[in-house]
């Protein structure tokens, strides 16, 4: 047992007994109290010697505790505090004392909204009373994440105690994607957080696969009379040991990635691994390689994704390739922001061109999906009209980006007609000169590089505003009066009702590569 255990007990033996004012107290008296004490609670049979109480009432005497005890002797041998109120347990707080507990109240009050502790509160509350928090008006020194507007926090309370009781559950839940909540019998098994949000890990009744129910979707909680079937202990200690999140694959099993990272965030994975796993496995003086041992999934991928430019994975394949898709479409999208000052722009460019081309409208992902679709949905069924192919199609070619520029054009994006008109007609039926044959506004949505120069569109600048003559036209094309345009994958080109065209609108020339729209619009 250490010494200053000993010692601790002793001091307490002491006070105890000169708060006893109904006795009269020796220095043997307290010494043979001493030698009882440290036998019954410690098993010490060696008596305590002299010089060792004395020096342990001169530490109760001194400032080196904090205790400054009051001990006097009265008549040359009896021991005894002056102050009859004083003992070494109720002495009042320094200042530095309450420097202390007046950081650590502060530090607590970090956690309110662990509100399923039910006296939290009163006790934070007493604290804050007990060290006179209130005669500073100073701030926190330590101030720790927290989410003020965090939903669902009140059912900890209630699942702490399922948990604890080990009793069935049931939850009024009601998923981001349900349209209608649902009753669910649950077994919970563990609280989990993630990110300032709540989650209960436990598996429905009849039904041994485990997963997480978000605190902030349940509307009702009933603590049922049936025992919940749980694993074990060991089960839920490793159950997120192989992941980074909450994010758990039951079929899958963890595997090796590894992650180049500069110098500029190397030191900061040195310091906080983004998991338990990590190794360093080589450095240089470009940077860092690192390696965890986890399953793939979203959480990882939004960890790297936050590391930014500093970070480049290297292994496995398909998690590179997930990561170079989602940075090509995040690109995508700040690529399609800096074009809304052209959007703004578009009536007075149309209305000088006759046509206009934006890039970065459409993901990789997204033409992907609509390529496969069109062409499935047209090979299913030939007779199926433009119209109703442009509905089936329309979650793939709907978006913001789109319907800002049909707002710019004078539509409502609701209430215009989208027409498909992509059809592979033979190469005789190929339209080689028009204008002015449809009352539509055209969009083409180019869905795969075009890696053929000769299939772009010929379309003569600037000369919608009339309608040309047969003449006009072949002295136009003669003198090479012409633009070549071609639109990168992802991108659409507008074009006016009345803008001349020279080539094939049908897209015959480039089955698959091309979606077209035509949006009926009222004023020309």
């Amino acid at each position: 047992m250490p010494a200053n255990r000993n010692a601790l007990l002793r001091y307490m033996t002491i006070d105890n007994c000169l708060k006893n004012r109904y006795r009269k107290w020796t220095l043997e008296d307290l010494i043979d109290a001493c030698s009882d004490a440290l036998y019954e609670y410690e098993g010490i049979d060696k008596g305590v010697s002299r010089r060792t109480v004395q020096m342990d009432i001169q530490m109760m005497r001194s400032e080196k505790l904090g205790y400054n005890a009051p001990i006097i002797i009265s008549e040359k041998k009896y021991y005894s505090y002056d102050d009859p109120e004083y003992s070494i347990t109720n002495i009042p707080l320094t200042d530095q004392d309450l420097n202390k507990l007046t950081e650590a109240v502060n530090l607590i009050k970090q956690f309110k909204g662990f509100a399923h502790f039910e006296d939290l509160g009163g006790i934070v509350q007493r604290l804050e009373d007990k060290v006179q928090v209130s005669r500073t008006k100073g701030r926190p020194i330590i101030d720790m994440e927290s989410n003020e507007n965090l939903r669902g926090l009140h059912w900890m309370e209630i699942l702490y105690k399922a948990i604890q009781i080990r009793k069935k559950i049931a939850i009024t839940y009601q998923s981001f994607k349900a349209r209608e909540p649902q009753i669910i019998i649950f077994h919970p098994g563990l609280l989990k957080e993630y990110q300032n949000r709540w989650f209960v890990l436990g598996h429905r009744n009849g039904d041994t696969i485990y997963q997480l129910l978000a605190l902030d979707r349940m509307q009702k909680i009933d603590l049922l009379e049936e025992d919940a079937v749980l694993e074990s202990e060991e089960f839920f200690q490793n159950y997120f040991k192989q992941v980074i999140g909450v994010t758990v694959n039951h079929q899958g099993d963890a595997e090796i990635v590894r992650f180049f990272a500069t110098m500029e965030s190397a030191p900061y994975l040195l310091t906080k691994p983004l998991h338990a796993s990590q190794k360093l496995i080589e450095k240089n003086h470009f940077g860092m390689i690192f390696e965890i041992e986890v399953q793939l999934n979203f959480e990882l991928e939004k960890v790297l994704l936050g590391l930014g430019e500093t970070v480049r994975v290297i292994a496995p394949s398909r998690l590179k390739k997930r990561m170079f898709d989602r940075i090509e479409g995040n690109l995508n999208h700040y690529k399609m922001e800096m074009n809304q000052e052209v959007i703004q722009k578009l009536p007075g460019l149309l209305g000088k061109k006759g046509f206009h081309v934006l890039e970065n409208v459409y993901s990789d992902r997204e033409c992907r999906h609509l390529r496969n679709l069109s062409k499935r949905l047209i090979s299913e069924n030939p007779e199926l009209s433009p119209q109703r192919l442009a509905e089936l199609c329309k979650d793939y070619w709907h978006k913001e980006a789109l319907d800002k520029v049909l707002r710019a054009l004078g539509m409502e994006p609701e209430s215009a007609k989208a027409f498909h008109n992509l059809r592979y007609s033979a190469p005789e039926e190929k339209k080689k000169w028009s204008q002015g044959t449809h009352s539509n506004w055209i969009i083409r949505i180019q869905l795969k590089e075009e890696r053929n120069p000769q299939a772009h569109l010929k379309i003569i600048k600037g000369i919608h505003h009339r309608k040309l003559e047969p003449d006009e036209i072949d002295l136009l094309l003669q003198q090479g009066a012409d633009i070549s345009v071609g639109v990168p994958k992802g991108g659409i080109m507008l074009l006016h009702p009345d803008t001349p065209v020279f080539g094939d609108l049908s897209g015959a020339h480039s089955p698959g590569n091309t979606f077209q729209l035509m949006f009926s619009c009222q004023t020309r």
